[in-house]
């Protein structure tokens, strides 16, 4: 959901670390779209080398890098899951705690039943917290946690994320609860990552990812956009069977075409 690789000047950070190229370079290292540019594929096939040679020398990342403490809100879903997964021996977060329900407070992180394809990262991590204990944000700052990655239903991401902005964190939220909030920006790596950095100083980051759905839709659109100045878009997209989460993947509830809270 949030591939390093694919963001603008991604590799050139890489690159930055290792010592070859300078700091503030304006080359761009992008995924993005681009139709008949021979050297912007060819930073990007780059960027991406560099990336994955990387990721075998995680000793690199951290000896140049500073990395910053991460909670993953959501400690057993999908896409909670799927951020454990991405995050792991990341260049940029260490994961210092897992949050989830109250069904898997307290639960040893190894203990939790892996859902996705391969095996569980190997996290060293304290048992689960529960993201509704009131001195969740205390016990975050002991662990180091600066950010916090968001996985967790809209009804309760609603007011925890706003607890988290307010007790210090920067949050990465792919629940809907706050998209349509005027100071959230909404971001698309590859589309609009400039909307991560027009925050008043001092304040604190709370950005939303897209509909998965939403994404695979905008980079087309954005290439025609590009090409031909398109005034405005319409789409209209329903939620797959994965948004009802394991239960019906497994079988283990009935195939329903009524999502709560997504025709909505």
């Amino acid at each position: 959901a949030w591939p390093l690789w694919g963001t603008p000047h991604a590799g050139s950070a890489y690159r930055t670390a290792l010592g070859k190229e300078k700091p503030n370079s304006r080359r761009y290292w992008t995924a993005s779209v681009s139709f008949g540019n021979c050297s912007s594929a060819r930073s990007w096939v780059q960027g991406k080398r560099t990336f994955d040679a990387l990721r075998c020398r995680p000793e690199i990342w951290r000896s140049n890098l500073m990395v910053r403490g991460a909670v993953v809100l959501g400690a057993s879903g999908l896409v909670g899951q799927r951020l454990q997964q991405r995050l792991a021996n990341h260049p940029m977060f260490e994961v210092r705690a897992l949050a989830g329900s109250d069904r898997t407070a307290g639960t040893k992180p190894a203990d939790l039943t892996w859902g996705l394809e391969g095996h569980a990262p190997a996290l060293n991590l304290p048992p689960v917290l529960n993201v509704q204990d009131p001195d969740l944000v205390g016990k975050l700052h002991d662990l180091g946690v600066t950010w916090a990655f968001s996985a967790v239903p809209s009804n309760v991401a609603l007011s925890l994320e706003t607890r988290l902005i307010d007790g210090g964190f920067r949050v990465c939220s792919n629940a809907s609860a706050h998209r349509r909030h005027a100071d959230v920006p909404l971001v698309v790596a590859d589309l609009n990552p400039q909307h991560l950095r027009v925050r008043p100083e001092g304040e604190l980051l709370h950005a939303c990812a897209t509909n998965c759905t939403l994404i695979p839709l905008l980079m087309p659109y954005l290439a025609l956009h590009r090409a031909f100045g398109v005034v405005n878009y319409h789409a209209t997209s329903e939620q797959a069977r994965s948004g009802a989460g394991y239960g019906l993947l497994r079988g283990e509830v009935p195939l329903t075409p009524d999502i709560p809270g997504e025709a909505e």
